[in-house]
């Protein structure tokens, strides 16, 4: 049996599938990444994933995970009240966000497509001032890709 590892998906790579392999050489992805990409391995979706945990779980793991999930607290919470005003751990995690990567939160509104200039997103992180409602869901999805919950 032919050994399937980092070296061979590289050569395949390389052989037959050049334009995918550059990217692999500029750094862009990793040869996993990239190997699907070109189709030569597939990756388990998240529901194969969840399948596949389940089927390895013990009878009193899956009666823990049933228990949570008929608590419903794998659901989402808004990120902001109804007045706008962000949750505690939001807020919290914005303010560890932006101490960690030396940046000021006008910067993040930038990101959200708004005025790096607006104060209101600063105030709203550190001192409960509310934020615009078109602001909130903008905010959210740029949370959710930073790894918040």
């Amino acid at each position: 049996m032919k050994k399937r590892d980092s070296a061979y998906y590289r050569r395949r790579l390389a052989k037959d599938h050049p334009a995918i392999f550059a990217e692999v050489v500029a750094g862009l992805l990793s040869v996993r990444a990239a190997s699907a990409k070109a189709e030569l391995i597939h990756l388990p979706t998240r529901l194969e994933a969840l399948k596949r945990e389940w089927n390895g779980a013990t009878d009193a793991q899956q009666v823990h995970f049933i228990i949570w999930l008929k608590s419903g607290a794998y659901k989402r919470q808004p990120i902001a009240d109804s007045d706008g005003r962000l949750r505690r751990d939001v807020s919290d995690f914005l303010l560890r966000w932006v101490a960690r990567k030396g940046l000021r939160p006008g910067n993040i509104m930038k990101e959200l497509g708004f005025s790096s200039h607006d104060a209101t997103f600063a105030s709203a992180i550190s001192s409960d001032y509310p934020l615009r409602a078109e602001v909130i869901p903008k905010l959210a999805a740029w949370l959710k890709k930073q790894g918040f919950r």
